[in-house]
């Protein structure tokens, strides 16, 4: 089982990454993710990498590199990870999450952090998580502005 892990290709990809979207639990219309991904495509610590299986997109990820107050070096966000529902259980996102891992290596990134929803629907992705090496280590929250 060949994985292909490949930068976003906008123009050529954006069908199958709001397909993708909207797997996570966030329906968006095309042009309105594709403005997104172009906002975020403007600061060069963002990237969106996607995973082919026999020529066909069946994941993304959107990771964010920063610097934090609470450690040396800088950390990488993933703040968007999603394999499509047809390929999961058969372990793409295992051997995706661990090429990301290796693009961490490579740019000397000294740890990965992630969010997941507390939705129910998001239980799986947790074990998930945990099954990769990931640890619970906070609880977030959100205020909603407008």
């Amino acid at each position: 089982m060949t994985l292909k892990v490949r930068p976003l290709n906008l123009e050529n990809d954006i069908i199958f990454i709001t397909h993708l979207t909207a797997q996570l639990g966030y329906p968006t219309p095309p042009e309105h993710l594709k403005q997104r991904i172009e906002n975020l495509q403007q600061d060069p610590k963002y990237s969106t990498w996607v995973a082919e299986y026999q020529n066909q997109i069946i994941g993304y990820v959107g990771l964010i590199q920063q610097f934090t107050w609470q450690y040396d070096g800088e950390v990488l966000v993933i703040q968007a990870f999603v394999i499509d529902e047809k390929y999961r259980g058969k372990g793409f996102g295992k051997l995706f999450l661990k090429e990301i891992e290796n693009i961490a290596l490579r740019q000397n990134i000294t740890s990965i952090t992630l969010n997941s929803g507390n939705r129910p629907e998001r239980l799986d992705a947790h074990e998930f998580y945990k099954k990769q090496g990931f640890k619970v280590t906070s609880l977030g929250f959100k205020k909603m502005l407008h």
